[in-house]
């Protein structure tokens, strides 16, 4: 399946260029397509919630509108993306923010945007005159 397009994908967005998809595996090796993985919303809140520290999923879920069972499968995504880590302590696992996922999420947009920035900037300074 092509990096950025998957079948949970609520609107059908086109591939990223191959460049990109080789930019964020190389970084993240995983089986789950990081992207596809956070264009969920409660996905994106399970993130938002893990900002701030490793949460078990009894915790996320009482602090998301979902069960623990639908937290669960959330998590499996995420951690299959590369975006999650988890770790046992005692009878329950906690969850955390894997830093080498976020990372590469953020260098493919760094990529991307500032290659767009600078492909702008050329344009207006080559149309003015």
């Amino acid at each position: 399946m092509p990096c950025g397009v998957g079948p949970r994908a609520h609107v059908e967005l086109p591939a990223l260029p191959r460049r990109a998809c080789a930019t964020v595996t190389k970084v993240l090796p995983s089986k789950g397509d990081p992207f596809d993985a956070l264009g969920d919303p409660n996905r994106r809140a399970i993130v938002e919630q893990l900002r701030a520290g490793d949460r078990s999923v009894r915790e996320l879920a009482d602090a998301l509108p979902i069960s623990r069972p639908a937290v669960s499968r959330h998590l499996r995504l995420l951690k299959e993306a590369g975006l999650v880590a988890d770790r046992a302590e005692g009878t329950r696992r906690l969850y955390r923010l894997q830093e080498a996922g976020p990372d590469a999420v953020r260098a493919y947009l760094e990529q991307v945007w500032g290659d767009a920035a600078t492909r702008f900037k050329l344009a207006a300074e080559n149309t003015g005159k």
